[in-house]
């Protein structure tokens, strides 16, 4: 029964594949390798050099190259990069206090600096001062104010805190 009938047959199918746009090798087809060979060795056994004999190698194909697909250009429709930030919020400040909410007023910037308008706000609050360091680990206001053209005077009530608790705010557009 050795070799296997059929084994170069069985190994050429079982050698590569590419189904759905994935490929590789399996098990006892890898380069060198012969079923005869791995069923042996695979059962803990070295191959008996007179079946090991009468095993043809396998010869190696050689492989075909794949060619390198060329990228579409990109679209020209998309608008170019932002690079001019919403200019900073120098005047937030609290403009009244009840035993549970707060009001905040300031001037809203714009998308470019001083000009336009902010895409969103991002409102954050926190028990401790906040920084560039834990500004994204501060609790969010869910529901922020829409944005305003740049120099519009905006205010915002933050209610559901709690009574007698120091809290910091935070602010900051987003373009």
């Amino acid at each position: 029964m050795w070799p296997f009938p059929n084994e170069a047959l069985i190994q050429k199918k079982m050698k590569a594949y590419n189904s759905g746009g994935v490929s590789g090798n399996r098990g006892f087809c890898v380069d060198g390798q012969t079923l005869t060979k791995y069923i042996w060795e695979y059962l803990g056994n070295p191959i008996p050099s007179d079946i090991y004999a009468a095993v043809p190698p396998t010869p190696t194909p050689t492989p075909t190259p794949t060619p390198t697909p060329i990228p579409p250009p990109p679209p020209t429709n998309i608008p170019p990069y932002d690079t001019i930030a919403p200019a900073p919020i120098n005047d937030l400040r609290v403009s009244s206090i009840s035993p549970t909410s707060v009001s905040l007023v300031w001037t809203a910037p714009g998308d470019n600096g001083n000009v336009g308008t902010a895409a969103s706000y991002d409102i954050r609050y926190a028990r401790l001062p906040i920084s560039e360091g834990n500004f994204l680990t501060s609790a969010k206001i869910l529901n922020p104010p829409v944005p305003a053209p740049a120099g519009t005077k905006k205010s915002f009530v933050i209610s559901g805190l709690k009574n007698g608790t120091v809290y910091y705010f935070r602010y900051q557009s987003q373009r």
